[in-house]
């Protein structure tokens, strides 16, 4: 799997994507698009959607009985607890799959759009002793092939972020392991959630599905993030 390998896709909610292999190769470049379906294109019906797709879904992470008051409490009172809502980094494994991907035989870099956010992930190394201690929103992530599929362990996280919106959220000691595997024009992007102290069990969350965006003159652009809303704020829950 050496050499430069480039992916871009568009998120698609097709039920039957095309399975072609792109020859033996994770090929990487280009851009992802997140295509939103609400009604009407109202923003406000977009938060509202939003809301209500992230809480009544059955896949969810199984915490134990007395973390759920917590989480309860975050739900209700997301607009001041939530720190993405107040331009801080959603964190891994929320910000989800990458909006780019670039590659070299030794490293792999994510692109975002969200935030300018960025990860550099080297490939077939251990965990830095130094930097896998030091608690980001983002962690510490290493990589490796595993057949066509590209496995990145992460650690080292803060507990500032959540795991998704309705209070998911998680301690300093959460693992996470990304996969991410293409398909002809298809990349599957799968997250697995362990943090022991607080989940009964490992979360497995439900599978992404990004397809490739051939667009020559596609370009990433994410305008900073500005907090302005907190002064202005009359409710507590969003959606």
């Amino acid at each position: 799997m050496g050499g430069q390998r480039s992916i871009a896709a568009r998120v698609s909610h097709d039920p039957h994507p095309s399975h072609r292999r792109h020859g033996d190769r994770f090929d990487t470049k280009g851009n992802y698009h997140n295509l939103r379906n609400d009604r009407k294109g109202s923003p406000v019906n977009q938060e509202r959607d939003s809301g209500l797709d992230q809480r009544f879904i059955e896949n969810l992470p199984q915490y134990k009985p007395e973390y759920w008051d917590k989480v309860d409490y975050l739900d209700v009172n997301g607009n001041t607890e939530d720190t993405n809502f107040h331009c801080f980094p959603a964190g891994v494994p929320r910000m989800g799959p990458p909006t780019k991907i670039m590659a070299t035989p030794t490293e792999v870099v994510f692109l975002y759009n969200q935030k300018n956010t960025w990860r550099l992930i080297p490939l077939n190394r251990p965990h830095d002793p130094i930097n896998s201690k030091d608690q980001t929103y983002l962690g510490d992530s290493v990589g490796k092939w595993e057949g066509d599929t590209l496995v990145v362990d992460v650690t080292g996280f803060n507990d500032e972020t959540w795991l998704e919106w309705p209070g998911y959220f998680h301690t300093n000691k959460m693992h996470v392991i990304e996969r991410l595997r293409r398909e002809g024009s298809v990349l599957h992007y799968q997250v697995t959630v362990e943090d022991s102290d607080v989940l009964m069990q490992p979360w497995v969350m439900n599978e992404r599905v990004m397809r490739l965006n051939t667009q020559p003159m596609v370009q990433i652009e994410d305008p900073p993030c500005v907090e302005s809303d907190s002064a202005n704020l009359y409710t507590k829950e969003r959606g």
